[in-house]
């Protein structure tokens, strides 16, 4: 069995740690913050250390690794910990809850955490460093890029394409055969088959910002169509306005 460190210890880590070890090829030994977040030596029974030791006391060529960071700056600083992780020389290896339902032939990226009761359905590509969360349903043929975060209750349709670094909210729906652009953050209950109604002959615009204009014209015709659902419910594009956990590991997360 190998031994693992978590980076993190926030609700995201205590999620990683459970999938962990709960039958699992892997035992966590130890959690990771920065150092400037470094409140407490103990967390789910086990030692926190600081960053700056790293490389000292859990060194790469022994332990893997797992980034267990939340969606802060549309998941900027997990992503960022990540390719320093890697570029450290870690392994980081996928955690899925053993009630989740993965039925795709092909694995998840890697530094990847899909909880229990979600379901993957045959012929999904998950990226790297994704997080799916409780009860999320990602439909047949379809691809969820590098950096994601789904939320709880997150429905994805068939054929669907969602692009680097989204943010899906609590209950998000798509239909079928879409692209989401990459960056996206779609508001919790956001669905694209709201969109607003045909706007000229050859084009239907797509979900509407919270400015009230529309974040990008979508042809007719073709046979996928595009959402930019930035923005959707926030004020800001640098993601969303409510978080629904606390993590701890950096200080950008």
């Amino acid at each position: 069995m190998s031994e693992l460190v978590i980076f993190g210890a926030g609700e995201v880590a205590r999620e990683a740690w459970r999938v962990f070890s709960r039958g699992s090829d892997h035992r966590v030994v130890a959690f990771i913050v920065d150092d400037a977040y470094l409140t407490s030596r103990e967390f789910q029974g086990l030692p926190v250390e600081p960053a700056s030791r790293l490389a000292e006391t859990f060194p790469p060529d022994r332990y893997l690794m797992f980034v267990a960071m939340g969606y802060s700056r549309m998941n900027s600083a997990r992503s960022a910990k990540y390719a320093e992780m890697k570029s450290l020389g870690y392994q980081m290896p996928s955690a899925i809850g053993p009630r989740c339902r993965y039925e795709s032939e092909l694995p998840p990226g890697d530094n990847c955490l899909l909880l229990d009761d979600a379901i993957i359905d045959q012929g999904v590509r998950i990226g790297s460093d994704v997080i799916i969360w409780r009860g999320c349903f990602v439909g047949h043929d379809s691809a969820v890029g590098d950096h994601c975060f789904m939320s709880a209750r997150v429905s994805v349709a068939g054929h669907v394409t969602v692009g680097d670094h989204c943010f899906m909210g609590i209950g998000c729906v798509t239909v079928d055969a879409i692209e989401i652009a990459p960056r996206t953050l779609a508001a919790r209950g956001w669905s694209s088959a709201r969109a607003p109604a045909r706007a000229g002959p050859t084009q239907r615009r797509g979900p509407w910002s919270s400015s009230g204009r529309a974040s990008r014209s979508i042809p007719e015709g073709g046979s996928r169509k595009c959402f930019r659902a930035t923005n959707l419910g926030s004020s800001s594009t640098s993601g969303p306005t409510r978080s629904t956990s606390t993590m701890r590991g950096s200080p950008s997360s």
